[in-house]
């Protein structure tokens, strides 16, 4: 069945809208983790599992939600999964527990891959071949294009109104996004199948600009199916490309704000600021790497060696993305991070100018940068779960400006180079003087 010229083009703007939704609704909670964690009383453990659970509910769910898709038609079908997800996203905002957010996000993953499975299907039914390509990669863009504005719209949403709102106002604009969905979409028509091919054949045609359209793919036992795809090697080598790229950007989806947050010291206002970033660059790599491809094949390249090429180049810059860690200078930062923790803990948390000039901005700058050894630091006990936890705490002077002691609010990065340095200094003066334990001035810090 394919709609008019104006309708399939509707249909596809709101395929792009729900797949903006769904990156939406997705990168809430890792916008938010820091927050919801300090406010649910949550360890990194129950976050990853947290995100563990929404994973594994999210990979099981696209087995059967083609199947799904088949059975209802790509109208209620895509009603059913963006309904789903967005009650599910709704209820995030109401959870009082790891285990409940777990509940909620495990719902999640079982409504979101409906969005594709039904945007393929919607793209073979109203779109010719010629156009399919394009169709696809428009609709799909809505991924990126949802990753980069969750920084600034969750943050700012939960900046405003409280991070469970964040959850709601997504959630209720999933719900709005069906109603134009059931109005926009055609009701299903008997057509043959020669009718339709007749009539995608001819509005091909009509349009110069494209190609011949390609003959109709000759119709495929289900039989034996998936024998056949297990003994396919282009099968296996589309799962382990699959298997080797995704767990980098699901790290960059559920882990880079938080990263941002706990070993950066950064506020959620400059997450929201500044995290969109690096989904701008996916968003640079996506449509490049399709345009260098198809440049290599204008000059004479093979297709095949066209794209491992683009492939090749691209997993080159992956290591870049280790050099994080690495900026800027380990020894000066980790220094000022240092003296920042000490002198002005609580500062990240209060309103500020970003104007290059105020303390609170210089101390975000040259702190940040020692969050970086936390790897270091972690081999020398002092991560999570690692060190006597009465000398980290003891080891942290949590004063604010007015002289109140301010709340523990638990270990961070900064923290942990504290300790690894302070420590070190009291091995080296054990050293040299031939005394053991922490040096005098140490033992007055605990006291």
């Amino acid at each position: 069945m394919t709609g008019g010229r104006n309708t399939k083009w509707v249909l596809l703007a709101l395929l792009f809208f729900s797949t903006v939704i769904n990156y939406l609704d997705r990168q809430a909670l890792s916008i938010l983790a820091t927050t919801i964690q300090a406010d649910l009383g949550m360890s990194d453990l129950e976050y990853a599992r947290v995100v563990q659970v929404f994973l594994f509910a999210y990979a099981a769910a696209y087995v059967m939600a083609g199947r799904v898709t088949d059975w209802l038609g790509a109208r209620v079908a895509l009603l059913l999964f963006v309904g789903w997800w967005s009650l599910a996203n709704i209820a995030t905002g109401f959870v009082r527990s790891a285990f409940e957010l777990g509940a909620a996000r495990f719902a999640l993953g079982l409504g979101e891959p409906g969005n594709y499975t039904v945007g393929t299907k919607v793209v073979s039914e109203q779109f010719p071949a010629p156009q399919r390509g394009l169709a696809l990669g428009l609709y799909t863009a809505g991924a990126m294009i949802g990753a980069t504005l969750a920084p600034p719209l969750i943050g700012g949403i939960a900046l405003t109104y409280g991070w469970r709102s964040a959850f709601w106002i997504t959630g209720v604009a999933g719900l709005l996004w069906m109603i134009a969905w059931y109005l926009v979409y055609p009701r299903p028509a008997r057509q043959t199948a020669t009718a339709v091919t007749a009539a995608a054949t001819a509005e091909a045609v009509a349009t110069p600009a494209l190609d011949t359209p390609a003959a109709p793919a000759p119709a495929v036992s289900m039989k034996g199916v998936w024998g056949r795809l297990a003994r396919d090697r282009t099968v296996w080598a589309l799962v382990a490309s699959r298997a080797v790229a995704d767990p980098v950007w699901y790290f960059y989806l559920f882990w880079f704000p938080k990263y941002l947050g706990d070993a950066r010291g950064m506020s959620l206002a400059a997450i929201a600021s500044l995290a969109w970033i690096v989904y701008v660059a996916a968003d640079i790599g996506s449509v490049g790497g399709g345009l260098i491809s198809g440049r290599l094949v204008k000059r004479g390249m093979s297709p095949v060696r066209a794209r491992l090429a683009t492939m090749i180049g691209a997993a080159c810059l992956a290591p870049v993305g280790m050099l994080v860690a690495l900026h800027p200078p380990i020894p000066a930062a980790a220094r000022a991070g240092v003296r920042g923790d000490v002198r002005a803990p609580d500062l990240p948390d209060q309103p500020h100018r970003d104007d290059g000039r105020s303390v609170p901005v210089a101390l975000h700058r040259l702190g940040g940068g020692a969050g970086g050894l936390r790897q270091c630091t972690r081999r020398h006990g002092l991560g999570p779960g690692g060190g006597p936890p009465g000398r980290r705490r003891q080891l942290r002077p949590r004063i604010r400006a007015d002289g109140v002691p301010a709340p523990d609010r638990g270990t961070t990065g900064l923290d942990r180079v504290a300790e690894s340095e302070a420590l070190q200094d009291d091995v080296d003066r054990s050293r040299r003087t031939g005394r053991g334990g922490l040096s005098d001035e140490r033992h007055a810090v605990q006291r």
